[in-house]
């Protein structure tokens, strides 16, 4: 009986190096899915926020529309500033749909300000970076109420 399955596992090793091409069976990995690019379709990638008041918080949504024939996934978004913030769905968009991003800016410092959000894609140009930009002015309302 030992005879008879050390002549299976030696047959089975011999049958899995074959295939494998001598690489062995433990080391064969799954080779990663290349999913083409989509397009995308933004409503603007500058959004102008205008006058708002000091320590307020204003929102930009830019609207993002798949145009491609495969889904549109968001891999991350992120501002250049930790005073500017963004959400985002996380499923992906389907041909045809669209998702939103928020993106939020803490006014603080008083003045003109640009900020911008990178939004890593899968299109061919992976990357689309928006803008929001506008002034802080003095406020009515006191710090932290």
């Amino acid at each position: 009986m030992r005879l008879f399955n050390l002549s299976v596992l030696l047959a089975a090793g011999i049958v899995c190096a074959l295939v494998t091409g001598f690489g062995g069976c433990a080391s064969r990995q799954a080779k990663p899915v290349v999913q083409k690019p989509t397009r995308v379709e933004v409503d603007s990638t500058v959004k102008n926020l205008g006058d708002i008041e000091q320590h307020s918080n204003s929102v930009a949504v830019f609207r993002v529309r798949n145009v491609g024939d495969v889904p549109l996934v968001l891999s991350s978004v992120k501002p250049d500033c930790h005073c500017t913030g963004a959400q985002w769905d996380t499923a992906a968009v389907m041909p045809n749909a669209y998702t939103e991003i928020r993106v939020t800016y803490d006014s603080e410092a008083l003045g003109f300000f640009q900020q911008s959000v990178d939004i890593e894609l899968n299109t061919a140009e992976q990357h689309l970076v928006c803008l929001i930009r506008g002034k802080v002015v003095a406020g009515n309302r006191p710090h932290g109420l």
